[in-house]
């Protein structure tokens, strides 16, 4: 008997799944191996990475990733000479490295559409460490070939963070996320020499205007709603209620 042929044509994976040119189509499945993956669907087929490692599968050299198999590389390195210097990565090895940074950059995008913000968080730091160690230990040559990317990836962390605060309804916590982002990246223009290129920040702008919004979202402590109350009152002249709402905020004061 005949041994039937496993079909390799993708047509019944795509059927009724079409791609929308104007937003990503992402979906997240079961795989025959029982594991979740990702299938991010494109024009002409698609692409199915694992959830957790690498997003082909793959461990090279035995490791998770190529980034954390020059890390360990490093760490022998400096073992045996006692410091980093004279450590570099070859063109060829940073070509790599640079490549893995886009399968996990297109892992990330999928987490964000899928409002998976901790693996948004996750791969975008993790992309951000590629960053420095080829900026330390890449070919000076092609710095700026994963650099310059960098204040869009500290903006896509910035926004799986603030999302995970959200959600808890941490209004101060995801405040200090868009901080700690919109700071980052003002620096990352010092750093380089170009301040005057952060009012032209379209990442700068996202996280002012987000920050703005959220400060509006938040609801006001007691104390808050009692000053807005007294600077009312005030204007309107009713000095009784003034009286009262500051004997109100110094009760509040004393029970601190």
């Amino acid at each position: 008997m005949e041994e039937d042929k496993q079909s390799l044509d993708i047509t019944r994976i795509l059927k009724g799944w079409d791609h929308s040119p104007d937003t990503m189509t992402v979906r997240r499945i079961t795989g025959d191996d029982h594991r979740d993956k990702i299938q991010l669907r494109l024009d002409l087929g698609l692409l199915q990475m694992e959830v957790d490692g690498r997003p082909d599968g793959k461990r090279p050299h035995g490791f998770e990733s190529l980034l954390d198999y020059y890390l360990d590389a490093l760490r022998r390195y400096k073992e045996q000479k006692g410091t980093d210097e004279g450590w570099r990565l070859s063109a060829t090895e940073a070509n790599k490295l640079r490549a893995e940074a886009i399968q996990y950059y297109h892992r990330y995008l999928s987490f964000f559409f899928l409002e998976d913000w901790v693996g948004l968080v996750r791969d975008t730091a993790r992309n951000l460490a590629v960053f420095d160690f080829l900026w330390t230990y890449g070919p000076e040559e092609d710095r700026w070939d994963s650099e310059q990317y960098r204040p869009y990836v500290i903006m896509m962390n910035t926004r799986g963070k603030v999302s995970l605060a959200l959600q808890e309804r941490d209004y101060d916590l995801a405040l200090k996320q868009l901080q700690g982002g919109i700071a980052a990246i003002e620096a990352f223009h010092e750093r380089h020499g170009h301040p005057e290129m952060a009012a032209e920040s379209q990442e700068l702008q996202f996280l002012r205007d987000w920050e703005q919004k959220v400060r509006e979202r938040k609801p006001l402590t007691k104390r808050e709603k009692l000053e807005k109350e007294l600077e009312e009152a005030v204007q309107r002249e009713a000095y009784e209620r003034a009286a009262e709402i500051r004997d109100a905020l110094r009760a509040l004061d004393s029970a601190k």
